[in-house]
């Protein structure tokens, strides 16, 4: 189901971590791209925020309205979590932060077993209850720049309008019976 997302991000060497930016690495699912990271709270200092990132690239108009819960995971005392809360992303609003947490001392206190192995261990349980695609932004120049293969002899030029394309047949017959047709 598309519209249950677990996102589990394992942060190694945890009992090294400063009060700094810590960011996961970028989870492609429910049609979305996701984001995580730990952050020191500006106004409060010595606590941590949680922030996730939602993001769909080359789309515009998009959204994506979510009830989102987060757990740290506790070794012997279950999951330390925050109660499900509403999170409406799109275009212009790509982030939301979960506030005074924890406190930095706290993640590596070893009496609250956060971290176990050297592991940090946070899951976030996104339900997706409504999500729009928006409107395609096109190719950029670099998604071109693939396209075109490096045997000159393996490249047409289609001409779109006052534009000049190169682009590798085996490319445009991968993605089209008539191009595959016309070429092979």
């Amino acid at each position: 189901d598309e519209s249950q997302v677990v996102l589990r991000w394992e942060i190694d060497n945890a009992r090294s971590l400063n009060p700094a930016i810590v960011e996961s690495r970028t989870f492609h699912k429910g049609g979305f791209e996701w984001k995580a990271s730990i952050r020191p709270n500006v106004s409060n200092q010595g606590w941590v925020d949680l922030v996730l990132s939602c993001q769909k690239n080359k789309r515009r108009g998009w959204k994506c309205d979510t009830k989102v819960q987060f757990m740290i995971q506790r070794t012997g005392y279950g999951s330390f979590s925050r109660k499900e809360e509403q999170v409406g992303f799109h275009e212009t609003q790509r982030v939301a932060r979960f506030s005074k947490i924890l406190k930095w001392s706290s993640l590596k206190d070893p009496s609250y077993i956060f971290v176990v192995n050297n592991k940090l261990i946070i899951k976030f349980l996104i339900n997706i209850e409504n999500a729009e695609d928006g409107e395609s932004t096109g190719p950029t120049p670099d998604d071109l720049a693939k396209l075109c293969s490096p045997r000159e002899d393996n490249n047409v030029t289609l001409f779109i309008g006052d534009k000049k394309l190169r682009v590798s047949k085996d490319y445009l017959a991968m993605h089209s019976p008539v191009f595959e047709a016309m070429f092979y």
